[in-house]
C-alpha cells in the first residue's frame, strides 16, 4: 500500500504554468460545491485531460522518428532520453509526469461528479451526466494504462503491473493507492465503458458537442479499447456503430485542406482539425508542444522527427500494396510537407498559444487534437475483421480507406496483398520497408493472416502519423525496433539503441515524483 497525491491538480499547473511555491500553497482539496445538475454538467467539462497528451511521447518512442545527424544539437535531454528508450527524468510539456498529472486530475473530476450524482435525484439528465462521467473515468484510465504499462496480453495481464484504478474523489494527501494488474485495469475500464454508454444522451450537449463523449465518440472509443483488449467481435461491432449507416461517406473530406497552399501550415492544421469536418468525432484541447514538434519550426523536434528518408522508405511515400503498376509516388491526397530540419510532416496540430496575460507576446503552447476519427475507426474495424477471418469485408474497408485517401490506386485483392508481401523484404536499417517482423501475443492463423495485417498496419501508420498511436501498435504486435541516424538526407547508419519485441521498456516508467511517493516502479 502506498501513499500518493494522485489527483495532482497543482502538480500539472506547477510543471507547465506555475511555481513550486504556488503549488505548495494550494490546498489539496479546493473543489467548489457541486449540488445541481447544471453544476455537474459544467464540472464535466474538465473531466477530460487538458494537457499531458501522449502524442509526442508516443511518437518519439515509435519507429516514426529518425535522428538527423546535422541537427543533433537541436534537442533537449527529455527528447534524447525518449528516443533512446531511457526512463525520461526531465520535465516537459509532453512528458510522463504531465501526462500522469493531467489525466488523473481529469479522473478525479469525473469521480467528484459521480459522487455528487449519487446524492441527486434519478432524472434523465442526471443519468446522462453519469454516463459521461463513467466514460471520462474509463478514458482516463485507458490512457495511463496504455502509457505506463506493457500492452495487454491475455497470458500475462494478470501478472503485469497496471496503474491505480481510482473510483473515489481524492480528499486528502494521505490517500492510499495500489497498482492494479493490467487485467484488472482492462476489466474495470470495460465495466465503466459499458455502463456509461448505456446512459449517454446526446441531447444534453448544446454546444462544443465534439469535446464530449457523444454516443458516436463513445462507440469509437469502445472500438479502439476492445481492439487493444483483443476482443475482435466487440471491436468490430462498436466500430460499425460509430461509423453509422453510411460508413464510407463519413470519411475525411480533404477539400478544405487541399484548397490551401502547401505552405499554409497553420491554416492546414486548423482545417485538419475542423470542428465541422464529418470525420472528426471527438476533440481534446490543451497544453502540448505537438504543433511545434510536428510543424515548420527549425528547433523544436529537429533532431528526432519523421524524416524524408523515413517517409520514402517506410511510411507515406513507401511502395504500398495499393500502388498502381509503375507508380512512382504515394498519390496521397494529403502529402507530408518537406520542412526545415529535414522534417516530413502532416500538419495536423494547430500551433496555438494562450498568452500569459492579455496582450502578451509570450504564453503557453497549446493545440487541438482529433482523438477519434471515422478514418481510424474504419481501420479498427478492418483489423478486427482480419482477426475474425473475414477477409472479404476487411478488403471493403481497406479499399474504402485507400479510395478516400489517394488520388489514384489499384484496388486491393487477396492476391495483390500476397504479391506485395512476397516482393517486400522485412524492414531493417539497411533495407527499410513498411513490412515489419511481428511477434504478437496472439496466434497468427497462417501466412495470409500476417499478410493482411502487414498492409493494414501500413495504412494505420499513415493514418495515425504524429498521433502516438503507432507506439501502441508496436506494443500490440511485438515489433522490435532499432534506431538509426540519417545525414545528408539519404545516408543512413545504425545506432546502438534497440528495443526488443517484448521489451519491459514498453511500459513508460512512472514519473520520479510518483515513485518517490511510494508506488512500485515498472520493472527494468
Amino acid at each position: 500500500m502506498n501513499r500518493i497525491y494522485i489527483a495532482a491538480a497543482g502538480l500539472a499547473a506547477m510543471l507547465t504554468f506555475g511555481s513550486c511555491s504556488d503549488f505548495l500553497s494550494t490546498p489539496p482539496d479546493d473543489r467548489k460545491e457541486v449540488n445541481t445538475s447544471q453544476a455537474v454538467q459544467q464540472l464535466l467539462v474538465t473531466a477530460y485531460p487538458q494537457g499531458g497528451f501522449y502524442s509526442v511521447l508516443g511518437e518519439l518512442s515509435s519507429d516514426n522518428v529518425q535522428e538527423a545527424y546535422e541537427y543533433r544539437d537541436r534537442t533537449s535531454r527529455f527528447y534524447d532520453q525518449v528516443f533512446a528508450w531511457e526512463d525520461p527524468m526531465d520535465v516537459d510539456y509532453d512528458g510522463p509526469v504531465v501526462i500522469w498529472a493531467y489525466t488523473y486530475k481529469a479522473i478525479n473530476t469525473a469521480n467528484v461528479a459521480l459522487e455528487q450524482l449519487d446524492a441527486m435525484p434519478d432524472t434523465p439528465l442526471n443519468r446522462a451526466l453519469r454516463g459521461e462521467a463513467l466514460l471520462c473515468r474509463a478514458f482516463g484510465h485507458f490512457i495511463v494504462a496504455n502509457v505506463f504499462s506493457v500492452g495487454f496480453d491475455p497470458a500475462t495481464a494478470s501478472q503485469s503491473l497496471g496503474v491505480p484504478y481510482v473510483t473515489e474523489p481524492e480528499k486528502s494527501i494521505e490517500a492510499v493507492y495500489t497498482r492494479e494488474t493490467v487485467a484488472e485495469n482492462f476489466r474495470h475500464i470495460a465495466e465503466d465503458l459499458e455502463a456509461g454508454m448505456k446512459l449517454l444522451d446526446d441531447a444534453i450537449y448544446t454546444e462544443a458537442k465534439k469535446f464530449h463523449f457523444t454516443r458516436q465518440a463513445a462507440y469509437a472509443f469502445a472500438a479502439r479499447f476492445y481492439l487493444y483488449y483483443q476482443k475482435w467481435e466487440e471491436a468490430e461491432r462498436y466500430a460499425t456503430l460509430a461509423l453509422g449507416a453510411a460508413p464510407y461517406a463519413s470519411l475525411r473530406s480533404f477539400d478544405a485542406i487541399l484548397a490551401l497552399p502547401t505552405t499554409a501550415y497553420r491554416n492546414r492544421a486548423l482545417a485538419f482539425t475542423g470542428y465541422d469536418e464529418r470525420n472528426n468525432l471527438f476533440f481534446l484541447a490543451g497544453t502540448t508542444h505537438a504543433g511545434y514538434v510536428f510543424g515548420p519550426y527549425p528547433n523544436r523536434g529537429a533532431r528526432y522527427n519523421h524524416r524524408q528518408a523515413l517517409s520514402a522508405a517506410e511510411t507515406t511515400d513507401a511502395h504500398a500494396a495499393w500502388w498502381a503498376d509503375g507508380q512512382q509516388g504515394s498519390n496521397l491526397k494529403l502529402e507530408p510537407s518537406a520542412m526545415v530540419s529535414d522534417k516530413s510532416v502532416i500538419t495536423r496540430y494547430p500551433d496555438l498559444m494562450i498568452p500569459v496575460s492579455p496582450g502578451s507576446a509570450s504564453g503557453y503552447n497549446t493545440s487541438v487534437i482529433a482523438e477519434f476519427t471515422t478514418d481510424e475507426t474504419l481501420l479498427v474495424r478492418a483489423e478486427a475483421r482480419i482477426h475474425r477471418n473475414n477477409y472479404a469485408e476487411a478488403l471493403k474497408d481497406m479499399n474504402a480507406w485507400v479510395a478516400n485517401s489517394t488520388t489514384s490506386h489499384t484496388p486491393l485483392t487477396a492476391q495483390r496483398i500476397k504479391d506485395w508481401n512476397n516482393a517486400t523484404l522485412y524492414s531493417t536499417v539497411r533495407t527499410p520497408s513498411p513490412r515489419k517482423v511481428m511477434q504478437p501475443t496472439f496466434s497468427l492463423r497462417d501466412r495470409e493472416h500476417e499478410d493482411f495485417l502487414q498492409v493494414l498496419l501500413h495504412m494505420r501508420r499513415i493514418e495515425t502519423l504524429h498521433t502516438g498511436l503507432r507506439w501502441f501498435d508496436i506494443k500490440r504486435y511485438g515489433i522490435a525496433l532499432q534506431r538509426s541516424t540519417v545525414y545528408n538526407g539519404t545516408n543512413i547508419r545504425e545506432l546502438d539503441y534497440k528495443l526488443d519485441a517484448r521489451d519491459k521498456r514498453h511500459a513508460i516508467q512512472l514519473p520520479p515524483e510518483i515513485l518517490a511517493a511510494g508506488l512500485p516502479a515498472n520493472p527494468r
